[in-house]
C-alpha cells in the first residue's frame, strides 16, 4: 500500500515536471517564433526603405535632366533638387510619430503580443476543452 502511494507520488510529480516542461519549451519556441516574424518584418521594411531610396535617386535624376532643359543654370538646377529633398526630409521629420514610430511600434506590438496581453497563440496550436 505505501509503495503504491509512493509511486503513484512520483508519476504525479515527473508528469507535472513533463508538463511544466513542455509549457516552458511551448513558451520558447513561441516567443522564438514572434522574434523571427519581427526580424523579418524589419529587414523587409529596411529592404523597402533602400529601394524607395533608389527611387528618390532616379526621381531626382530625372527632374534634374528635364529642369536642366528649361532652366539653363546647372546650380540652380541643383539648387531646387537640393530644397526639394530637403523638404521631403522635413515633412519625414515633422510627421516621423505618425509616419514611422507608430507603425513600427504597432508592428511589434502585434508580433510579439496578442491583443488579450498573453503570448501569441495559433488557434490550431490551442487545445479545444470541451
Amino acid at each position: 500500500m505505501k509503495q503504491e502511494k509512493e509511486d503513484k507520488s512520483m508519476t504525479l510529480t515527473q508528469t507535472v515536471k513533463e508538463y511544466v516542461n513542455l509549457k516552458l519549451e511551448y513558451f520558447r519556441l513561441a516567443f522564438a517564433e514572434s522574434v523571427s516574424l519581427l526580424v523579418g518584418n524589419i529587414i523587409f521594411l529596411t529592404l523597402i526603405a533602400l529601394l524607395g531610396l533608389a527611387a528618390l535617386l532616379m526621381i531626382s535624376l530625372l527632374m534634374y535632366n528635364v529642369l536642366i532643359v528649361w532652366i539653363d543654370s546647372a546650380w540652380v538646377v541643383s539648387f531646387i533638387l537640393i530644397a526639394f529633398i530637403g523638404l521631403l526630409a522635413i515633412f519625414l521629420w515633422i510627421f516621423r510619430e505618425k509616419l514611422v514610430v507608430r507603425p513600427i511600434a504597432n508592428m511589434i506590438i502585434r508580433t510579439l503580443i496578442d491583443p488579450s496581453g498573453k503570448f501569441k497563440i495559433k488557434e490550431e496550436d490551442e487545445i479545444e476543452e470541451e
